[in-house]
């Protein structure tokens, strides 16, 4: 695909007011990538979805959905058996739409709709309901998607557009890359485990406040790699209200508490991870913050970072107070959708 039609593409953004990509667009990418290739984009950009499901039976209705058309797309079974599989799930998700459940519908029906759009020869006679026309909102996996990114809306006039922007700038920026490839979220995992799906991102290109406090951490590793002389260094912190704590590894191995602490303290590193995570906030505030965070400076000087937003340690039981618990959500709510059940009962 042209680069400058996917510039155009970006550009578009800007003009509509919802920041929806036009069907122009995405019918040029259809048309490039009618093949395996084109579901794990679909299913990857979906796979961005806030978490929907409040309840383990959703979700697990949801994963058979997803499965069916993995299993389809992988020629683990026959169309006929996908078609009556995927017409069972629209009707389901259908009924879940006008039961009022709009993020849960929607959310299903975009992987339907991927579906019909992977298997369209199967669906001969729908083939003008199901496919991409000139209108911008005719419904498609990837609008389906937008719907239930943007927390689901029976009116698009009330669309939230910055999270629609974020949506399709996702699928602009990735519809080419070869190893952009679908890695089921539940297959084999414990529901109950499972973190939420969410857009903060803490790395170069997100903003200019990002930016900054990315190459502010940069420059606080590679100094304390320089002082403790070692090929690579780890920061692990908790950041909870009031309480803060903090272990570093230089080689994998740990510092005592004594040099952790000068060390620390010379790098003055608690107000940079506050504002880290309150600029990260920013960015989808219904997400909830973080509650720790790992920065690895690595052999090649690449920053590598991870937050953990939703499960509770043991070492939150050591160090962080119910109390403080529920004043960090005072301080940074979030939707119920990204509250897990522990929290929920610390909380209430």
């Amino acid at each position: 695909m042209n680069k400058t039609i996917i510039e155009e593409a970006k550009a578009s953004l800007d003009t509509n007011i919802y920041h929806h990509l036009d069907a122009k667009y995405r019918n040029l990418i259809f048309k490039k990538l009618l093949n395996k290739q084109s579901i794990n984009l679909i299913l990857n950009t979906l796979n961005i979805n806030q978490d929907v499901f409040t309840k383990k039976s959703e979700r697990i209705d949801f994963d058979k959905t997803l499965k069916n058309l993995v299993d389809f797309t992988g020629g683990n079974i026959n169309k006929d058996d996908f078609k009556e599989n995927n017409d069972f799930w629209f009707t389901y998700y259908e009924n879940q739409i006008s039961d009022g459940n709009l993020c849960i519908g929607y959310a299903g029906l975009s992987i339907v709709y991927a579906g019909y759009e992977f298997g369209r020869e199967l669906y001969e006679n729908e083939i003008d309901e199901v496919t991409v026309n000139s209108d911008p909102y005719n419904w498609s996996s990837l609008f389906y998607g937008s719907l239930v990114y943007s927390g689901g809306t029976e009116d698009i006039a009330k669309i939230d557009s910055s999270k629609n922007y974020i949506y399709w700038i996702f699928f602009l920026n990735n519809y080419e890359n070869s190893n952009f490839l679908f890695k089921p979220k539940y297959f084999s995992i414990q529901h109950e485990d499972i973190a939420f799906q969410r857009v903060q991102k803490f790395e170069k290109g997100i903003n200019p406040a990002i930016d900054r406090l990315y190459l502010s951490m940069y420059d606080k590793l590679t100094r304390a790699k320089f002082k403790l002389e070692c090929k690579t260094i780890e920061v692990f912190i908790i950041s909870i209200n009031n309480s803060f704590s903090i272990q570093i590894k230089a080689d994998g191995q740990s510092l005592d508490n004594t040099k952790a602490y000068f060390l620390n303290v010379e790098l003055d590193l608690k107000p940079l991870v506050q504002e880290i995570k309150e600029n990260m906030y920013s960015i989808a505030k219904n997400e909830g913050a973080w509650f720790d965070s790992k920065y690895i400076l690595d052999k090649q000087d690449n920053l590598v970072s991870n937050f953990n937003f939703d499960n509770k340690s043991d070492c939150h039981v050591k160090f962080v107070s119910i109390s403080d618990f529920r004043e960090e959500i005072e301080k940074f709510p979030r939707n119920k959708e990204f509250t897990k059940e522990w929290l929920m009962d610390i909380i209430r």
